[in-house]
């Protein structure tokens, strides 16, 4: 009998927008040679399912009728072998834990390109046809050989399932840190296919330069150092730009076991090309496997997965820091809007982001603990953008109704910028900078340490700069008697951790606070009820 034919791909594309769905599946004809049927909704989907009974999903999340988490749901209880993938234009950290809990197989962000899916699909139908053939051997185990036989492929591809996954959690932890990437790219490739060792090599001037190595320490001796692959198959690889596979000659050892000795000879290689946009970055260099065989074609394939995966984080890295600082410009531009309102607070944020700084190097918080702060300081009033001028500007005490009003300007400021993909941190920050240590701050009277440890910074920081500036209600007071009013204040209404810190970085936040005006003729009353130190 001649071998049964194996019948193309089947794929299913649900999009309430016929332009996204005729490109999702031109993409997949193009690069799968797919068979594709689209749906409008997840009940006509669901219909289709039923007929063609398709190997992957493509489902957009918002969508009348039944959205793309329902349908998710319902074609894991048909069919949980079938992958779906989910497509978004509004990416959010919740709708992606929702997606995970359901089954999703992967998420693609609209817009997306030609390639991004291809990688997405071409992954999803190898995980249609390991869970497939797992069913199949399930069903025709007979005997411990076989049972065997099948735990060592399931041990393997859960190996490289975890690579892809820790991959994909380090690129979305640090996506702005190029080294986290490639650090955990070639530990995860080392790990996936069982290597000795893992580089990631560049070539400058002639001459080979690891940006990151696993294991990242020589355990025993130059043996035990990584072996540099020859500048002839670099050279190739480079000109290729694709992965190639290099024989070995000779067994070795694992150089992360106690005896740690290798033999002499030639080690099986792999060089892999990391590219962006068609642009060679970097290679991938993997040398010696642990069993002492050849590294496979699946060996290669998986790194080259990891690398593509790699590619991409390493390019959205450069997007994001080129729509953030866009993102950014504009949002700083609104809080001058803000300050230009109110003669009063003019490049108020900018001091409290400088004052919030100190006061955390103090403190000896972390790189990103200072990036967070860096971006939320500017920020944290953007909220005022909700709030009257007669209200925000009023000279005299404030109704029970107006302060409401201001009281609100934390909670619409992360309103604001929920949508658009600020972290937790940032928006914790926006939001908490007016709660109390004894719990009667607002917007949510939360007490201790169940406010945000860089919020009860930013909240010191906002304070001692309103104390130093003029206000309706109130001229500026002099540094000796702000700090005066921030000490007396700790325990109460600060962190006395962060008033320690404070304290002993005041002759650095007094050069940064706003000079005091003259004073003014008529004082007015503070805010009524604004139970703070310094008024809203």
């Amino acid at each position: 009998m001649g071998e049964k034919k194996e019948r193309p791909p089947r794929v299913l594309v649900v999009d309430d927008e016929p332009g996204i769905r005729r490109v999702l599946r031109d993409i997949a004809r193009r690069a799968l040679k797919a068979e594709t049927w689209e749906a409008s909704d997840g009940e006509e989907a669901l219909k289709i399912f039923g007929e063609v009974k398709p190997d992957v999903v493509l489902s957009d999340i918002r969508m009348p009728a039944m959205d793309g988490i329902t349908l998710l749901r319902t074609v894991k209880e048909r069919d949980s072998n079938v992958p779906v993938i989910l497509v978004t234009g509004y990416p959010s950290l919740d709708v992606a834990i929702q997606g995970m809990k359901e089954g999703a197989s992967d998420f693609l962000t609209k817009p997306f390109r030609l390639d991004q899916v291809q990688v997405v699909l071409e992954k999803a139908l190898r995980e249609r046809k390991l869970l497939q053939d797992n069913q199949d051997l399930r069903q025709e185990l007979k005997h411990k050989r076989t049972i065997e036989k099948l735990y060592e492929k399931l041990h393997r591809k859960v190996k490289e399932m975890s690579a892809i996954c820790s991959l994909g959690q380090t690129i979305a932890a640090f996506p702005l840190n190029r080294d986290a990437i490639l650090r955990s790219l070639v530990h995860e490739a080392r790990n996936a296919v069982n290597a000795m060792w893992v580089n990631f090599l560049v070539v400058e001037k002639g001459r080979c330069v690891s940006l990151a190595k696993s294991p990242e320490e020589v355990v025993s001796g130059p043996k035990d150092a990584p072996p540099q692959p020859s500048m002839a198959i670099l050279n190739q690889a480079s000109k290729v730009r694709a992965p190639i596979l290099v024989p070995k000659r000779w067994k070795a050892s694992d150089p992360s076991s106690s005896s740690g000795n290798s033999s002499d000879g030639n080690l099986s290689q792999m060089l892999v090309p990391l590219l962006i946009k068609g642009e060679l970055i970097g290679i991938v260099h993997v040398a010696g496997k642990l069993d002492g065989q050849d590294f496979d074609r699946h060996d290669l394939t998986i790194v080259a997965e990891l690398a593509k995966r790699a590619a991409l984080g390493l390019e959205n890295k450069y997007l994001y820091e080129s729509v953030f600082e866009i993102l950014m410009s504009t949002l700083t531009s609104l809080v001058s809007t803000i300050e230009a309102r109110d003669r009063y607070t003019k490049q108020h944020s900018q001091r409290v982001t400088e004052l919030s700084l100190l006061i955390a190097k103090e403190m000896g918080c972390t790189p990103e603990q200072l990036d967070t702060l860096k971006v939320a300081g500017y920020l944290h009033d953007l909220g005022k953008l909700g709030v009257r001028d007669s209200v925000l500007l009023k000279p005299g005490p404030l109704t029970e109704e107006e302060f409401a009003q201001i009281k609100a300007h934390p909670v619409i400021g992360e309103e604001i910028i929920a949508p658009i993909g600020f972290l937790p941190e940032e928006r914790a920050l926006v939001r908490h900078h007016h709660e109390r240590w004894d719990g009667r701050g607002y917007p949510d009277g939360l007490k201790g340490e169940e406010i945000p440890f860089l919020a009860r910074i930013l909240s010191v920081a906002d304070v001692f700069d309103a104390l130093t500036s003029d206000r309706p209600y109130r001229p500026a007071m002099s540094v000796e008697k702000s700090s005066s009013e921030i000490l007396r204040a700790s325990g109460s209404q600060f962190d006395p951790a962060v008033v320690r810190a404070f304290e002993s970085v005041l002759p650095s936040l007094a050069e940064k606070v706003k000079r005091p005006s003259e004073p003014q003729q008529k004082k007015n009353s503070p805010p009524k009820g604004a139970g703070n130190v310094a008024g809203i």
